[in-house]
């Protein structure tokens, strides 16, 4: 059972809301706005929910938030109560990852990378930041294996992508 599976719910109003406001901060941050306001109420409406009824989805979200805002104990001490169910997940793993990434303490965030690459093995940005870790540590072989693996992952991808694109040009010619 993954964190975000930890358990079946139904969208009540509050995680409505939770994910209404996820969304408005992931367009903010990428826009570059102001997003401190909407992290903030994503806090406060977690703090809100009674301890016995926090799913994992509502917690990921929570702990995005506080990582958003800097807040990186107050994230790590979230993400250490899903620690059961989270550390076979892969959301857990990058979020915990970044909390020691951002924190630039690169040998800790290893671990958390490492089992995203064993979960997820063609996920090329989580990849980058455990290449980075490996050279921040001195771990020159490591960081060049992960290098040789993203180019490869991206000539696949690409080699897919230009598949399809030619499948749909002939398609249109038939």
């Amino acid at each position: 059972m993954g964190f975000e599976d930890h358990k079946e719910e139904e969208r009540n109003e509050v995680t409505k809301k939770i994910h209404e406001l996820t969304t408005k901060s992931m367009y903010e941050t990428s826009r570059g706005l102001d997003h401190v306001k909407t992290h903030e109420e994503i806090i406060e409406l977690y703090e809100n929910i009674p301890e016995k009824e926090k799913t994992g989805e509502q917690t990921r979200c929570a702990v995005a938030a506080l990582i958003l805002l800097e807040r990186i104990e107050e994230a790590r001490l979230l993400l250490d109560k899903w620690q059961d169910i989270g550390k076979d997940d892969e959301q857990w793993n990058i979020q915990y990852g970044w909390t020691y990434y951002l924190e630039k303490e690169y040998e800790e965030a290893i671990p958390y990378f490492d089992k995203v690459e064993e979960l997820h093995s063609t996920e090329t940005t989580i990849l980058g930041y455990l290449q980075e870790c490996n050279e921040q540590t001195g771990n020159e072989e490591e960081a060049k294996r992960l290098k040789n693996r993203i180019r490869e992952i991206n000539s696949v991808k690409g080699g897919e992508r230009y598949k399809r694109e030619n499948y749909y040009e002939q398609s249109m010619e038939d």
